[in-house]
């Protein structure tokens, strides 16, 4: 099955990586933690049905990468690694 993710970041224009202690990321969205404070799920509500239903599909995004859509476009923000 092809990785959804991959797919959706390849047909969105506009890619940003930022990282959890950005303004811009803080500004953008609300970030629910889980354990050891890793990001679980980055959601902006501003997108359309059909790309909620992707987002929401993404399992993978509970190992740290975290995919959120709004009005900025699609962002792929991933953990900081120290």
């Amino acid at each position: 099955m092809p990785n959804l993710k991959n797919i959706i970041l390849n047909k969105i224009s506009g890619i940003k990586t930022i990282y959890p202690d950005s303004v811009a990321f803080e500004k953008y969205i609300h970030i629910e933690r889980g354990e050891a404070a890793n990001p679980l799920v980055a959601f902006i509500p501003e997108t359309s049905d059909e790309l909620q239903k992707i987002i929401l599909s993404l399992n993978e995004i509970k190992l740290g990468a975290v995919i959120f859509a709004g009005n900025t476009g699609l962002v792929s923000a991933q953990r900081a690694e120290n």
